[in-house]
């Protein structure tokens, strides 16, 4: 085959495997998180205050008994101000006025103010307050942004209830759908004779809903399994919005809730996602500092995690893997029938003889050719539910490894240049997390065929067996191509798949080296 043929099948080939393992799971988050997701994005154009602004044109706005001040401009809002307008400026396109968007401002707010009222009718809200509250940790000596959700305050009850602007809060759970409210609440002024100019046509609506939907679909880290409400574990913030980390709660998840989603996502990823968040709180303890965190307790629930997963496959597998090495030990034998048969690879009297002969070795040292292939069927699934279970995360999500989201892909980190050359973003152990990864997978892939080779030196050299070195080559191909798959795949996942695969890979070492020596020191006690 044309090397070049052959370079773009593994290309394609690899590109493929990352699209089945990134499609296979469902995402875990809701209509709700998603809502509060894109409120994250556009939190409206406007801005309020206490006292009144030094800049730009305010209003004076009423509301029960408090009375604030209030300046709208796009660049309030990260989705218009950096994706919308400028593509409908571009384009020719009409750009809607702000006073729709002031409108859909005053629908949220007065929803926000009445679900504060007590039960006596009055407001909780007294005054505006802040979006984030800057807060500073004894523990780690620390200062860092915690997100406002006292109700007493403006921005705590929007924060809280904010992002119903996108979230259908009258049909039952089972029917509930993004910018339900929001479209409702346009076609009412829509119906208004008085602001219906002020509605933008479909064609805005539309890009502005979509847009809003690609920022949100790439994030799949809705798992919140563990703690209460308003834990930080439960959070979901983009440092990149705005200065003072600003977070929405994550719906806490069950075991119901899953098994809703799929069969794998009850069976496992659940299950797992569960363990992570309950080793990431236990090593966590007292610091409450995660938002800026060093993240080592998320990253010791991926190692511990992965020991575990590791050590019940190997129990599961046990028996074929002990089989692998006796495999192994076989290949002398193997070897040496292949020489017998230097032309099984286009005589087929050959071929046949050589199977035959192959099958009888295989059953007389009671070794099955395919325990291998049983192995790969059971890991699969699991390396699928474990990818599920770290992407979807929530307690992954929250907090920095050296600066370095765990939630993040490697590549995006690799990207943001903008911190170079220092680590303001991560990008210096993103840097070192795909070298280490791509160093230990190496490592892995290419010591069992090491081992492999050590065996083959114990066979007399007969003669060339075209047959041997076609099916070593093609083994060679597959086991390198599944070597680039998983560099590839450590670019593009979340960088927590990447200390899961360090951690594996190291794992897999020591069972092949621990496999290996075992089975030689039977061979050597068998033949004494």
């Amino acid at each position: 085959m044309n090397k070049k043929i052959k370079y773009t099948l593994i290309g394609l080939g690899t590109l493929a495997g990352i699209s089945v393992i990134s499609s296979c799971t469902a995402s875990f988050c809701s209509v709700e998180d998603t809502s509060k997701i894109l409120y994250t994005y556009d939190r409206g154009v406007t801005k309020y205050y206490d006292e009144k602004p030094t800049e730009g044109d305010f209003k004076t706005v009423n509301l029960g008994d408090l009375t604030f001040y209030t300046v709208s401009d796009f660049k309030n809002s990260y989705t218009l101000r950096n994706d919308v307008l400028p593509t409908f400026v571009s384009s020719n396109y009409y750009t809607p006025s702000i006073k729709f968007f002031e409108e859909i401002d005053n629908w949220v707010l007065n929803y926000a103010f009445e679900s504060t009222k007590d039960e006596n009718g009055k407001s909780t809200i007294t005054s505006v307050g802040e979006i984030s509250v800057l807060k500073y940790d004894e523990e780690t000596k620390q200062n860092y942004y915690q997100t406002n959700y006292d109700t007493t305050t403006l921005y705590g009850a929007l924060n809280k209830y904010g992002y119903f602007k996108f979230f259908d809060n009258i049909n039952e759970d089972n029917q509930k759908t993004l910018f339900a409210n929001f479209n409702l609440f346009v076609n009412q002024l829509r119906n208004d004779e008085a602001k219906k100019n002020l509605v933008p046509g479909q064609d805005f609506i539309n890009y502005y809903q979509k847009t809003l939907i690609q920022k949100s679909a790439n994030y799949r880290s809705c798992i919140y399994t563990v703690g209460e409400e308003g834990d930080l574990f439960g959070m979901y913030g983009d440092k990149d919005l705005n200065h003072s980390f600003e977070q929405v709660e994550i719906t806490k998840k069950d075991w119901g809730y899953a098994w809703s989603k799929g069969f794998l996502e009850g069976l496992l990823i659940y299950p797992i996602a569960y363990v992570v968040d309950s080793f990431t709180t236990f090593f966590a303890g007292s610091n409450t500092n995660l938002i800026s965190g060093n993240g080592w307790a998320q990253v010791g629930a991926i190692l511990l995690i992965t020991i575990i997963i590791r050590s019940l496959m190997l129990l599961l597998t046990l028996k074929q893997t002990l089989a692998q090495g006796k495999m192994q030990k076989l290949q002398p034998q193997i070897a040496k029938l292949q020489q017998k048969y230097p032309n099984a690879n286009t005589n087929q009297y050959e071929k046949q003889r050589l199977a035959q002969e192959q099958m009888a070795l295989y059953k007389k040292n009671k070794v099955s050719p395919f325990g291998q292939i049983i192995v790969m069927i059971l890991q699969f699934p699991i390396f699928i539910c474990v990818w599920g279970a770290l992407s979807g995360s929530s307690a992954l999500a929250t907090g920095t490894f050296y600066n370095m989201n765990l939630s993040d892909t490697v590549w995006n980190v690799l990207m943001n240049t903008s911190g170079l050359p220092g680590n303001v973003n991560g990008w210096w152990t993103a840097f070192g997390l795909i070298i280490i990864m791509t160093v230990c997978q190496l490592a892995a892939t290419i010591i069992p065929m090491i081992i492999q080779k050590i065996q083959r030196k114990k066979v007399e050299k007969l003669g060339r067996n075209n047959a041997v070195n076609k099916q070593n080559r093609t083994m060679k191909i597959v086991q390198y191509s599944m070597l680039v798959l998983i560099v590839v795949m450590g670019f593009t996942l979340p960088s927590a798949m990447g200390v899961y695969w360090i951690a594996g890979a190291l794992f897999s070492i020591a069972q092949t080296l621990i496999t290996y020596f075992i089975n030689n020191r039977k061979g050597k006690g068998a033949n004494k």
